[in-house]
């Protein structure tokens, strides 16, 4: 059931990506704030694909010790097949003792095993979550000038997704906020150019905005 719950967030994952991909015209560059949305979505495929390698890994293993472990017991039976009456009591009241036992270690060896699954399983998520940690910090270290993290590509891209096409309200927001004496007046002002050109807070490029700022006063 996890394999298959895995599969499924893989197939709507790597959907997502194509049709994220798919939404921009081949005609104008791709801004960097939606490349680092597919990134995050290839480092939750990667966490992902290497879940369901290990499960995988693991669900191959048990299949090739299965047939082993019915081949001890067909090979058992054939020692204990009766060849009389009174060899066959005899064998019979030898070999009943020992069968719990044997079980009750298999249990035990399964539990066993099932606790190393799990826990190599956890220790697989958060070694690719740790590496995506570091990813996040990286991408986030403080920045000098609002100015100069943008490119003139961005400039353009930010212009036209958040200020109506307008670059000079742009580099005049840009400039107010570097000259700001704190991260709190900076945001301020971010949020009154919300405000006025309406922008939604779970668009894209105003989310990186933000960043940018926290970036910038970090």
């Amino acid at each position: 059931m996890e394999v298959k719950k895995i599969r499924q967030e893989l197939n709507e994952l790597i959907k997502n990506i194509v049709e994220h991909s798919e939404s921009f015209p081949a005609n104008r560059p791709i801004p960097s704030l939606e490349v680092s949305a597919v990134i995050s979505k290839v480092n939750k495929m990667q966490e992902r694909l290497a879940v369901l390698k290990y499960l995988l890994e693991i669900h191959e293993n048990q299949q090739k010790i299965i047939p082993s472990q019915e081949s001890t017991i067909t090979q058992e039976e054939e020692l204990v097949a009766p060849e009389s009456a009174v060899s066959e009591i005899t064998i019979t009241e030898q070999v009943a003792e020992p069968e719990a036992p044997v079980i009750e270690t298999t249990e035990v060896t399964q539990q066993e095993e099932q606790e190393k699954i799990e826990e190599k399983a956890t220790i697989v998520v958060e070694n690719v979550k740790t590496k995506q940690e570091v990813a996040q910090k990286l991408s986030r270290t403080p920045i000098k000038s609002l100015k100069e993290a943008f490119s003139l590509n961005d400039r353009y891209l930010y212009a036209n997704e958040l200020f109506d096409k307008n670059m000079e309200a742009f580099n005049n927001l840009i400039k107010t906020i570097d000259e700001s004496s704190n991260i709190n007046e900076a945001q301020e002002k971010l949020i009154t150019a919300k405000n006025q050109y309406n922008w939604d807070e779970e668009n894209n490029f105003y989310v990186e905005f933000n960043i940018l700022v926290e970036r910038r006063f970090s």
